[in-house]
């Protein structure tokens, strides 16, 4: 997507990932291959979470301890894996209690599946071109040759493939993770990566506000320097809340072609936050430069109870703020408190000004719909209350 640039303004260099899914084709033999490294990272991941409980939580991040005390167990000698898979898995496992801890350890503890995935560091990885598309080499013994599994590329994975592959495109691929699934077959998700120019965020004056609701799904307005809105775009969510309502009633279907009602749901979900995000994006690339405000819902809307949790908000913003960065487009949050009940045109704030979808202010008799007065105090970066 094509950014507006100007000289006078400066930008810093992040980097985007992108986690692509690859089904490879497989045999018997490779399979077994393949559990045998998820059952030792598995005993590391194990192992890890019955040792890390014996460190302070402020050393969880560091893994330092851990990883004098993991080298000397009698599992690590015994292990024909690479030292640096079996720390990746330890690292991985003390990363997530780490993250546990500073979420104020809510929730059960850091679980890790069932199993049936391993991590193959970078090094032990190579994607090369073949007749017929692309292969994947992975290494998992020191000295020893790596095994080739042909991909089943689509024409969404085989654009990231020819990148990685290109020695004259920045893009490169990290660390992935392998999953056999009970039915024997193969995928790895290859983690694609490449740096784009982000602008800095106090370096753009023109704002875009998205404010996250029901249905509207998605309301974006572009604030510009004056203070003055550019533009309001609706992204409607009657359609996931129709979807949503059949799901319900699909039960018995769903059953009956033995599919989980909860992986069509996620399937969906999946499916209307990639819709979302890319009109907001899209929208916000019109106007670039442009800084796109969320709001922050790290404590808000805890206490909302029904359909409201079953609306994707989290998924919506990590995916809008993935593909900003691809387009260049810096993001922030904000504090959306008092932003859908306080006038955006005199500042005063009354939740009697608020009645369903419509925003009628006591004070000024300022008219507009309730989610477009919300983003465009979002827009503005809150009210400050």
């Amino acid at each position: 997507m094509a950014v507006a640039t100007q000289t006078s303004r400066e930008t810093k260099s992040e980097t985007v990932a992108h986690t692509i899914p690859l089904t490879l084709e497989t045999s018997k033999q490779k399979n077994e291959t393949v559990q045998w490294v998820i059952n030792e990272q598995q005993q590391t991941r194990e192992w890890t979470a019955a040792h890390i409980v014996t460190y302070p939580s402020h050393e969880w991040g560091t893994q330092m301890g851990l990883y004098s005390q993991f080298k000397d167990t009698e599992f690590k000698d015994s292990c024909d894996q690479f030292a640096a898979s079996l720390l990746g898995a330890l690292n991985k496992t003390a990363t997530m209690f780490d993250s546990w801890e500073s979420n104020g350890q809510n929730g059960s503890r850091p679980t890790f599946g069932d199993g049936n995935y391993c991590t193959v560091p970078k090094k032990y990885l190579e994607i090369e071109p073949n007749d017929t598309g692309f292969g994947v080499k992975m290494r998992f013994e020191p000295y020893k040759d790596g095994v080739w599994w042909h991909i089943n590329d689509s024409e969404y994975s085989r654009e990231y493939l020819e990148r990685v592959v290109d020695d004259d495109d920045p893009a490169s691929f990290g660390a992935s993770e392998v999953f056999l699934e009970d039915d024997g077959s193969l995928r790895i998700h290859l983690v694609v990566q490449w740096p784009v120019d982000v602008y800095k965020i106090g370096d753009v004056d023109r704002t875009l506000g998205v404010d996250l609701n029901v249905d509207p799904l998605t309301v974006a307005a572009v604030r510009d320097a004056d203070g003055e809105i550019e533009h309001v775009d609706f992204e409607s969510g009657a359609e996931f809340k129709h979807h949503r309502e059949r799901l319900k009633v699909r039960r018995e279907e769903a059953q009956r072609r033995r599919r989980d009602q909860r992986v069509l749901w996620q399937e969906y979900t999946e499916h209307i936050a990639n819709v979302a995000s890319r009109r907001v994006v899209d929208v916000a690339a019109e106007h670039a430069p442009i800084v796109i405000n969320l709001e922050d819902l790290t404590n808000y809307r805890e206490s909302a109870s029904g359909a409201i949790h079953d609306w994707p908000y989290a998924l919506i913003q990590e995916k809008i703020a993935y593909k900003a960065t691809e387009a260049g487009i810096p993001v922030r949050m904000v504090d959306p408190a008092y932003t859908s009940v306080t006038c955006r045109k005199c500042g005063v704030t009354n939740k009697q000004s608020r009645s369903d979808r419509d925003f009628e202010c006591v004070n000024c008799g300022y008219e507009v719909h309730a989610d477009a007065n919300a983003a465009m105090n979002i827009a503005a970066g809150g009210v400050g209350h």
